[in-house]
């Protein structure tokens, strides 16, 4: 599964030029990056760290969790 990445240009004063916002609107999550790439980047790395977060929560609670947790590298392939 992938998901879009909405970046947006920050014009606030209290950044300095050329940062962007990138909003990942499934997930709910915000972060930034200089310059587009940057922002793409961190909203990947952003995206991970939270499918990591939920992968482990649901392994927590779940007796059948083996499967995911031992292919855990292609799922990130499927979520980025």
């Amino acid at each position: 599964m992938k998901y879009r990445i909405l970046l947006e240009k920050i014009d606030e004063q209290d950044f300095p030029k050329g940062w962007f916002y990138a909003y990942i609107p499934t997930l709910g999550l915000t972060t930034h990056g200089k310059g587009i790439q940057g922002a793409i980047n961190a909203a990947k790395d952003l995206a991970s760290l939270w499918i990591e977060e939920k992968i482990r929560d649901f392994g927590a609670n779940s007796s059948g969790f083996e499967f995911w947790k031992n292919d855990k590298e292609n799922l990130y392939q499927d979520y980025l």
